[in-house]
């Protein structure tokens, strides 16, 4: 399954998804579960010999697929949908309250996005602008390259479904599982490690160039910023930022608007760009840290191999710490930090405690009361169920009512974080604790 595919699909028609291959973060199954469809990927090769117009429930949550389920499965998993349902609606009712921390953090949430539909929607479910516009739907959706006018009334459609709120467009992240027919690359064999995102706009200037004026006209007058992609070095940022001067001193000549400053940023999701951060920060306005391929990078683990989907994990030490030296750098820069919160595995109701950590966009902006602190106390809603963690002690409590019974009380080191409550120290120390 490609993004491609994804992106043809028929509403109308296609109600879930089941992969004999592939990977829980891949893009094609984060864009597909943004369609609010259930996707299970990895079931393997019988889930090929299935005959057409056979029944099955897909179980996105559970990670499984059933041949022909029975009546009582099927009555079951409607009734889940349903308390989904009743969920949902519930929580939209809260949408357009702040997003607000225990101690009074006010956090900003932010959609992705490909279409101006999904950034309607988006703010009809309370998002407070859009943190990444994912402008490769539209070259992937076109016969041949979109020119400087298409490609401006396209990012100005996006801002105006934002009425206001701010929009950041992410310059064409192409190649690998996204290639365009119409910007031929020779065969690579390993296309995840080859042309691809910022590196494909310098390989072709004048593409990425047209891009920048048409970001720049509509930044002219709404609240726009830009972001690069797949960044591996300084050298790549200064080639990138030249070109965006240039094509602005190229509008101004040619008597079109443009913005007085425009806001820029890079995706952190190589990993010689988390180890470079310091050196990235005083060169832009903000980093967006890209966890999935952070991850598939720093474990060379490839987030669409259901092989190797188990080695995957976000919030391995080796990733923490990549993340924690960007968090300090943009700390020590001034600089906005967010996170690219698109994991798969980014459920609260899974009980994985240490998910709790990650939807946030957490960072010194955002939790600037605990960044610094030697010890850490808080409490969690896990799953329904209440969790009190220590950080000084390293110790949680699940509370039962009121009762607080200990659950894990072990010094928590990188080779025995092998429980959620482990692991959920592990990552309070590694992120905040100096």
């Amino acid at each position: 399954l490609t993004p491609a595919d994804v992106a043809a699909f028929d509403r109308a028609t296609v109600t879930g998804v089941a992969c004999a291959r592939g990977g829980p973060t891949s893009h094609a199954v984060i864009l597909a579960r943004a369609l609010g469809l259930p996707v299970v990927v990895g079931v393997g090769a019988a889930v090929l010999a299935v005959p057409d117009q056979s029944r099955l429930l897909v179980d996105g949550d559970a990670g499984s697929v059933t041949v022909r389920p029975s009546r009582r499965a099927t009555d079951t998993a409607r009734r889940r949908r349903r308390a989904q349902e009743l969920e949902a609606a519930a929580a939209a009712r809260l949408a357009a309250d702040p997003a607000v921390t225990g101690d009074g953090t006010l956090v900003a949430v932010e959609a992705n996005v490909a279409t101006p539909e999904e950034a309607a929607a988006a703010v009809a479910a309370g998002a407070d602008g859009v943190g990444l516009f994912r402008t490769e739907f539209l070259f992937l959706g076109a016969a041949a390259m979109p020119d400087e006018d298409d490609q401006a009334a396209a990012y100005d459609a996006v801002a105006a479904a934002l009425d206001g709120r701010p929009l950041t467009i992410r310059t064409l992240d192409a190649g690998a599982d996204k290639p365009l027919p119409y910007l031929p690359l020779p065969p690579e064999r390993n296309p995840f490690l080859g042309v691809r995102g910022l590196r494909l706009g310098l390989l072709y200037p004048d593409q990425l160039r047209t891009q920048l004026r048409a970001v720049l006209r509509v930044a002219a007058r709404r609240p726009v910023r830009v972001m690069f992609p797949m960044v591996a070095d300084a050298d790549e940022v200064r080639r990138a930022l030249a070109l965006l001067g240039a094509a602005r001193d190229g509008l101004l000549a040619d008597g079109g608007p443009a913005p007085e400053r425009l806001e820029v940023g890079i995706m952190l999701e190589v990993p010689s760009a988390a180890l470079l951060a310091e050196q990235l920060a005083p060169l832009v306005d903000f980093f967006s840290v890209g966890t999935n391929d952070l991850t598939q990078y720093a474990l060379a683990a490839e987030r669409g191999n259901a092989g190797v989907a188990a080695l995957g994990d976000p919030l391995h030490p080796a990733v923490l710490r990549m993340v924690d030296q960007t968090v300090r750098a943009a700390d020590a820069a001034g600089q906005r930090l967010t996170h690219l919160a698109d994991s798969g595995y980014i459920r609260v109701e899974t009980g994985d405690m240490a998910a709790i950590l990650d939807c946030a966009r957490i960072g010194p902006d955002y939790l600037p009361g605990h960044a610094h602190a030697d010890t850490l106390s808080f409490e969690l809603s896990v799953g329904g169920r209440r969790v009190l963690v220590n950080s000084g002690t390293r110790t949680s409590f699940l509370i039962d009512g009121d009762a607080p019974i200990l659950r894990e009380k072990d010094t928590v080191t990188p080779e025995n974080a092998n429980t959620p409550a482990k692991r959920l120290y592990l990552c309070v120390q590694t992120m905040y604790l100096k």
